[in-house]
């Protein structure tokens, strides 16, 4: 059965798009017609399967919007593999509501682009369609977990994590995110300020990548003549941050000389300028991250207990990648969006086959090691399509790599510091021996990479000269 179409009440010079809508409930098909057509929308609507593939043979339709559920025993899932292989340039996303989440995902992983829960009503699924079809900005939206920070999801885990920003955003209390490296810590701590009411800056400094010598000042300032190059007086970040965020990222490698400083800073909301006689009060609200395991840290008496205590009055666990597997297929989307964007190229959602690889790895770097991959596979596309072997080159080329499955034969330390002690080997060797080089690739400072190299007892200089000439 086929209803008739409904034409845009606009001009056509304002259409969007058209689209074909497959749903049985007939009172929602037609509020979604209604809806969506003063924006633009051409809307063809049926209430089955069954004419579907002449429909779409005979329209030039731009999107699917496809209901799961499409009455007793009747899946959309069954259409997904006719669409995908006549139509694969056609984008189609599932219309569900919340119990059949699940489905949802598992339909992306089958080739569809993505989906809306119908429980969030019209106004929802129109944000959403026009955010895809017409470019209009993307507004935070903390019930989908998707925002403009690419913050991107739907699984518990991330769930979960986003109800902790909502309740933690507006308060003074000090932050801890931990996680490990590449989970999006520092999007983490954005969100935080940006749901909070604070006016001023959020301002990131890397405690892990700038010399010792230079960390007090970059924090504090110092006043002129204070050491040799201090020609003029310089305002530190904590004094530049007033009624912002100081997000201060692998705090568990701040020296321990700086620490002391910085439990002053937190318990008396003052700083002091390097060779200054006089403290000036600040406020701002201090968000810290690390990927070490802070009490550990504590333990071996590589961190003060006082300070570790004065930063844990709030705490957030950023789960890895593979503990939120359900979110690889919308990361993957929003990835491909942005650098086919970047890159002028229209490289579509890959296939089951390819997606199923992307589910299955372990993602030792997280978001962004997968977030690397899907730009090496749209800069490497020759066509349309992901080229699997181009996305997991890496991994695949490196003779020294040991399969995925090696590493789950570790406990979880080992097996992270076998990675990270592999990472940075392969790395020195890829870039001859060249640190600077190295530190560009990891997007880190070179300072960052020795401290890791001596955590994990790997010498840069010997593999520098390893790699050079003969």
């Amino acid at each position: 059965m086929t209803n008739s179409p409904s034409y845009s009440a606009t001009s056509p010079s304002k259409r969007v798009c058209s689209a074909l809508l497959i749903d049985d409930d007939v009172d929602y098909a037609n509020l979604v017609k209604q809806v969506l057509a003063k924006h633009g929308f051409f809307i063809e609507h049926l209430t089955s399967l069954n004419d579907i593939e002449s429909t779409l043979a005979r329209t030039n339709f731009e999107l699917v919007l496809l209901d799961l559920h499409l009455g007793p025993g009747k899946s959309g899932l069954s259409a997904l593999p006719i669409i995908y292989r006549k139509w694969p340039q056609i984008p189609i996303y599932i219309l569900t509501s919340d119990s059949s989440v699940d489905s949802a995902v598992e339909a992306i992983k089958l080739g569809a682009n993505g989906y809306v829960e119908k429980t969030n009503g019209i106004k929802h699924l129109k944000n959403f369609l026009l955010r895809k079809h017409a470019n209009e900005p993307s507004q935070l939206n903390m019930a989908t977990g998707e925002n403009s920070l690419g913050m991107v999801g739907t699984s518990k885990a991330f769930r979960e994590v986003l109800k902790q920003v909502k309740v933690m955003a507006d308060v003074q209390s000090n932050v801890l995110i931990t996680g490990e490296s590449g989970t999006g810590k520092e999007l983490l701590a954005r969100a935080l300020h940006l749901h909070s009411k604070r006016q001023g800056p959020f301002q990131a400094v890397n405690c892990a990548a700038i010399p010792e010598n230079l960390l007090e000042s970059e924090l504090f300032g110092h006043k002129k003549g204070a050491f040799t190059d201090a020609v003029t007086d310089r305002v530190g970040l904590f004094e530049s941050t007033q009624n912002g965020t100081v997000f201060l990222d692998e705090i568990g490698e701040m020296p321990k000389s700086l620490q002391v400083k910085l439990l002053r800073v937190l318990q008396e909301k003052e700083v002091r300028r390097v060779g200054a006689s006089q403290s000036i009060q600040i406020n701002c609200r201090f968000v810290a991250a690390t990927n070490l395991d802070l009490k550990q840290q504590v333990t071996e008496k590589k961190f003060r207990e006082d300070l570790y205590y004065r930063l844990t009055v709030l705490q957030i666990g950023f789960p890895p990648l593979r503990e939120r597997r359900d979110d690889i297929p919308l990361l993957v989307e929003e990835f491909l969006r942005r650098f086919n964007q970047c890159y002028s190229k229209s490289v579509r959602i890959p296939g089951p086959e390819v997606m199923s690889r992307l589910m299955s790895y372990h993602w030792p770097g997280n978001i962004r090691e997968l977030q690397n991959i899907i730009e090496r596979g749209v800069v490497l596309a020759d066509n349309s399509t992901l080229n699997l072997t181009n996305i997991f080159e890496t991994v695949a080329s490196s003779p020294k790599n040991p399969a995925a499955y090696e590493y789950f034969d570790l406990p979880l330390s080992e097996a992270r510091q076998a990675f990270e002690r592999q990472y940075i080997e392969e790395l020195l060797r890829k870039v001859k021996g060249n640190v600077s080089k190295a530190a560009k690739v990891a997007q880190c400072h070179r300072i960052e990479l020795y401290r890791m190299g001596k955590r994990l007892g790997v010498s840069l200089k010997d593999l520098a000269n390893d790699s050079e000439p003969q």
